[in-house]
């Protein structure tokens, strides 16, 4: 769905922590995974 890519290109600010963006790549891998692109 859009909001689902939207929050993740939202959610990794410029300001975020390293961890912060380590979770983010992690999510978006799992995201892939799990079919992100049927969903986009």
């Amino acid at each position: 769905s859009r909001r689902f890519g939207g929050k993740l290109l939202r959610f990794p600010p410029p300001k975020a922590k390293s961890g912060a963006r380590d979770a983010t790549d992690a999510e978006l891998e799992l995201a892939k995974k799990q079919g992100y692109h049927l969903q986009q």
